[in-house]
């Protein structure tokens, strides 16, 4: 079985925290594109500051260059996804957001593409995501 790289388990983590903000009852896909593209701000802090150990922190700039490497605008691109998303009007009463159905079959997309690596990494989410845009 393969694992989240730690730029996918950050990515999910962020995209909890956007869904929950926005007042979504469910974790989307849009949500998970959001979290890669809000791993810059992670690598903006010092290791120390970031909650990440010094291995998990370089895993994190290497992983997160090759997505640099695309020349995207992580910040307009965040911005216009929440835009295009609005707000929802769930209540969270507990602290667990769930993925949705569509975000599930993203995922099990990304393992797929995935197969031959040990790792689930972030390239594999955002090819998930692109594949169905």
């Amino acid at each position: 079985m393969n694992t989240l790289s730690v730029g996918a388990n950050l990515a999910w983590q962020i995209a909890a925290m956007e869904a929950g903000a926005a007042k979504f009852q469910f974790i989307e896909t849009e949500h998970i594109f959001m979290g890669i593209c809000s791993l810059e701000k992670v690598l903006k802090l010092s290791p120390e500051n970031s909650g990440l150990n010094q291995q998990a922190y370089k895993a994190l700039q290497s992983e997160h260059a090759i997505l640099k490497n695309l020349g995207l605008n992580m910040t307009q691109l965040r911005r216009k996804i929440r835009q295009n998303l609005g707000t929802g009007n769930f209540k969270h009463t507990e602290k667990v957001i769930h993925r949705s159905d569509a975000c599930k079959k993203m995922f099990n997309r990304a393992y797929e593409l995935a197969s031959s690596s040990e790792e689930i990494s972030c390239l594999h989410l955002l090819a998930a995501i692109l594949e169905k845009p």
